[in-house]
């Protein structure tokens, strides 16, 4: 038989739900996500649902880490209502970034559910891969530090931890400046030659960004 995504949303929902709710995490049904407080930073899972054109309901598991500090910058750039998180990435990617060692954002980032059995089937998996992946992401990798090394070792490479290189060259940019990474300025060098043909609002944002930062008080 095969399932909706008002069927697979209930019961990922509720499955989630029971895992996640008794760690600290808070549920939102309307947008499904489930969030939680750790000192500065904001952890966040959404599942992300979509009808499969040859049958059957896509499911994206999308894990993210939001810092406060970051927030502040963009909120005296007059942008703290953007919803950018600093490390952005999917579920099946944070999967094999441990067991492969692979940061390259190439591979699928979504499962397929086209019955009840395979519905149950990726549910159980899910719950393992949460309790074991992205839970251990959350922890690892909720530190300015962190995100910095994440985001700027290899800041001419994409990286599954914050996909879209826009948004991942203005994070990028902030963590190191907070973290006072030595070769800041041979990044912002990298990052604005990179910026050169990004599209708008990005590349106007990057600009404010980077003047803002280069202000002694920007941390």
């Amino acid at each position: 038989m095969g399932v909706t995504v008002s069927v697979v949303s209930g019961r990922l929902l509720a499955d989630l739900s029971r895992i996640l709710e008794p760690l600290g995490f808070k549920t939102n049904r309307s947008r499904r996500t489930f969030t939680r407080r750790v000192d500065n930073f904001d952890q966040q899972i959404q599942a992300i649902l979509n009808n499969y054109p040859g049958g059957g309901v896509t499911v994206e598991i999308r894990i993210s880490i939001h810092s406060n500090e970051v927030k502040e910058i963009y909120r005296r750039i007059q942008l703290a209502s953007r919803p950018y998180h600093v490390l952005s990435t999917d579920l099946p990617r944070i999967v094999r970034y441990y067991d492969q060692g692979s940061s390259i954002p190439s591979e699928q980032s979504w499962y397929l559910a086209h019955s009840d059995i395979s519905l149950t089937t990726l549910l159980n998996a899910l719950g393992t891969y949460i309790r074991d992946y992205a839970l251990r992401y959350f922890h690892e990798n909720s530190s300015i530090g962190r995100m910095d090394a994440l985001l700027n070792e290899r800041p001419r490479d994409l990286t599954i931890h914050n996909w879209l290189f826009p948004v991942r060259a203005q994070m990028g940019l902030i963590t190191a400046k907070l973290s006072k990474r030595q070769d800041y300025p041979a990044l912002v060098a990298t990052y604005s030659e990179q910026m050169t043909g990004a599209v708008e609002p990005y590349k106007s944002e990057f600009e404010l960004i980077k003047t803002e930062l280069a202000n002694e008080r920007a941390v």
